[in-house]
């Protein structure tokens, strides 16, 4: 099995499966997102494939909004139907994420702290691997929230310090939006904003948890994915 065959699987690997394989255990169920594949690749799926970010949902908006309303009540259940609380992944392959979920995907901030992960010693870059060490990260980073998570006595205490966490970010985005609509929005302004969400304490802590975990669970991805090709050519 040459490093050819394993470009060629990590790339044809689902992004969802591999996140069954490697988050770490927890009360949580990992899911996809409820949409056939077929159809989520679609083109005419664009917009919504956006939305579709890996999440870690424990909370619904009806809940948040019971909350900084002051109607919440810990004995009521706001769980959705069909989106259950847990882990969210595409069911796609992994080399699909770099085409068509760029929005979250192809983050030049993420990309750039991710490098020196990725980069072999002579200055190479090889696709397959950026695209993995991207993918563990992106997993990884969702567990960091459920860590933080964990770290609350209430949902009310983690959603109030989430909503603090955040006020740089609204700030900015605030004054993102009035700039458009003013006609002077500028490439600049936008990266700027993506640096002001990566430092919000919340996502900061989630990035935090996925590096210091994320060389181990390369690795371990790898082995997953090379195992898996040795039983299918046995």
């Amino acid at each position: 099995m040459d490093s050819r065959w394993i470009q060629g699987r990590i790339e044809e690997y689902s992004f969802y499966r591999l996140a069954k394989q490697i988050l770490p255990k927890s009360e949580f169920p990992v899911l996809s997102y409820p949409i056939a594949k077929e159809f989520l690749m679609s083109s005419k799926m664009g917009s919504m494939r956006e939305k579709m970010i890996p999440q870690f949902l424990y909370i619904t908006k009806k809940e948040e909004q019971a909350i900084f309303d002051g109607t919440w009540n810990e004995n009521t259940n706001y769980e959705h139907e069909i989106m259950k609380y847990g882990f969210y992944f595409v069911d796609v392959p992994l080399g699909c994420l770099d085409i068509s979920f760029k929005s979250w995907f192809c983050d030049q901030i993420i990309d750039d702290m991710l490098k020196p992960y990725y980069t072999e010693d002579d200055g190479s870059i090889c696709f397959s691997k950026r695209l993995l060490v991207k993918a563990v990260f992106c997993i990884l980073h969702e567990y960091g929230h459920y860590v933080d998570y964990k770290k609350f006595n209430s949902k009310k205490e983690l959603a109030m310090w989430i909503y603090k966490a955040k006020e740089p970010y609204r700030r900015i985005d605030t004054y993102v939006c009035k700039m458009n609509q003013e006609g002077h929005l500028t490439e600049e302004l936008l990266l700027e904003r993506r640096r002001v969400y990566r430092r919000c304490k919340d996502e900061y802590s989630a990035d935090q948890y996925a590096l210091g975990h994320l060389n181990e669970m390369i690795d371990k991805a790898i082995d997953i994915i090379w195992d898996e090709g040795d039983r299918i050519n046995e």
